[in-house]
């Protein structure tokens, strides 16, 4: 009797789906977070964003300037009537939802301005440079050192086992300052001490003009200076590799030769039996013929012989004409051909 039994595939609970939800979702976001391009959105979404929230902040700081209509050295005086009914010393359970909003608006403003300062000031990418006895000309180089490692018994049996490392004293690492694009093109639009001296100071449409003036001098000082002169750098250096590449290492490693095709039907002797290529411009071709003296002809290409069926266009070679005796890498024997001993 045939086995008719299916196959089992395990199945997951719906306890276990749901226990393991929260952390799929999780993944699954950063993963997509991470396959984003933050950079190529900066100027998009980071510059407009920078200049948008600023301009959030200092309506939400005009909005609460203007609910006292005194000015603010008189909230120093304890005597006055109108601290004891300003909104900021109010009790909380008389207190309406807006200034919430606008307390909890305010919080989140300045903590993306942090975060982003941070974040921006504090990325850095770190390099090792082996074989160098002299320390390097930059501020950001220090001296690594770590211990040699001790051979125990065991390394010793092991004798034919190598290390996955160099056994390295010391060596120098580059701490370098690498700020992403598009948290540099928020710190210009959205710079800390624009929100600072909108805190500090009486809301004043003045005041706007002043912290969008200074974003515009850091766009002009840090992007349009500092970042094009770092990949104007990156040309020239990319440019003097690829000459160097070009004009020294191709000729000594790619030497052009001519191809050449040598034709054996007419015997050694034959002077018009070789033909001159360019190199590169000609397919490598194979014809043969079997018993019964049908042609066929195949491509070599990549290691392999590929068939070539009848009328398939071929590139057109560059070759010397026939009977030019100069082209020609062979001499004929002094012997005649009524001579030679095969004749």
């Amino acid at each position: 009797m045939a086995n008719t039994r299916g196959r089992i595939v395990r199945k997951q609970s719906l306890f276990k789906k749901l226990k393991s939800y929260p952390f799929d979702l999780l993944l699954a976001l950063n993963e997509q977070r991470e396959l984003i391009d933050w950079d190529s959105y900066s100027k998009t979404i980071a510059l407009p964003s920078g200049f948008i929230l600023t301009t959030v902040y200092f309506l939400v700081r005009l909005w609460q300037d203007n609910q006292v209509d005194e000015k603010k050295p008189q909230y120093f005086d304890f005597d006055k009537k109108l601290l004891q009914d300003s909104i900021y010393f109010r009790n909380s359970s008389q207190s309406t939802i807006g200034p919430k909003i606008i307390s909890t608006l305010q919080f989140i403003i300045i903590s993306i301005n942090l975060f982003n300062t941070i974040y921006f000031l504090s990325s850095t990418k770190q390099y090792a440079i082996f074989n160098k006895s002299t320390p390097p000309n930059t501020s950001s180089a220090r001296k690594v050192s770590r211990d040699i490692k001790v051979k125990t018994l065991w390394d010793t049996v092991l004798f034919w086992k190598k290390d996955d490392e160099p056994e390295v004293d010391s060596y120098w690492e580059l701490n370098i300052w690498n700020p992403s694009k598009f948290s540099t093109y928020l710190f210009v639009s959205f710079p800390p001490f624009n929100l600072l001296y909108l805190y500090l100071t009486q809301s004043a449409f003045k005041n706007l003009i002043f912290v969008f003036s200074t974003s515009v001098i850091l766009y002009f000082v840090i992007i349009k200076g500092f970042l094009v002169l770092i990949e104007d750098k990156q040309i020239l250096y990319q440019e003097t590799f690829d000459e160097y590449q070009r004009k020294y290492v191709n000729p000594k490693l790619s030497v052009a030769r001519r191809e050449v095709a040598i034709d054996a039907t007419n015997g050694p002797y034959d002077q018009n039996s070789i033909e001159y290529y360019s190199p590169g411009r000609t397919e490598k071709l194979f014809k043969t013929h079997d018993y019964k003296g049908r042609e066929s002809v195949e491509a070599f290409h990549q290691g392999e012989f590929t068939p070539v069926k009848k009328g398939t266009p071929l590139r057109k070679s560059i070759f010397t004409p026939k009977g030019n005796n100069r082209y020609s890498s062979y001499h004929p024997s002094p012997l005649s051909r009524k001579s030679h001993p095969f004749n």
